[in-house]
């Protein structure tokens, strides 16, 4: 599993800085506790409720803080960002699975794993 950020900065105000402050727990390990503790809070994504979250994600607020300002974070997310531009997405999640695009929201993507791996390891 390969995860991009795609901040949706049109729609959604704040998705830039949680993108950011996703990247930066994700240089602590603790990527997908911070991404959980957005999500609960997509409503509002401001600087509080995002500082909050990293709490609730377990990270060193210190260090956290300090990469949330490093431009190696911001390019991390704006590379990711790019690269959703230029496969010409819309919207998030965007599912691929092989270089095939599942639309969203995929409620059988265990299924199509499985049956890809299937076919990865069928001597036929």
């Amino acid at each position: 599993v390969v995860y991009k950020h795609f901040p949706l900065t049109g729609i959604h105000d704040e998705a830039m800085n949680a993108a950011v402050a996703a990247a930066a727990a994700h240089l602590q390990g603790r990527f997908w506790e911070m991404h959980d503790a957005l999500f609960a809070r997509q409503d509002d994504l401001g600087a509080e409720a995002i500082e909050e979250a990293a709490g609730e994600a377990g990270l060193d607020m210190e260090r956290w803080a300090e990469d949330i300002e490093s431009p190696d974070v911001m390019d991390t997310v704006n590379r990711d960002a790019k690269e959703a531009h230029d496969l010409g997405l819309e919207g998030t999640p965007s599912i691929f699975v092989n270089g095939m695009e599942y639309g969203e929201p995929l409620k059988y993507l265990d299924q199509v794993v499985e049956e890809r791996l299937m076919e990865a390891t069928d001597p036929s």
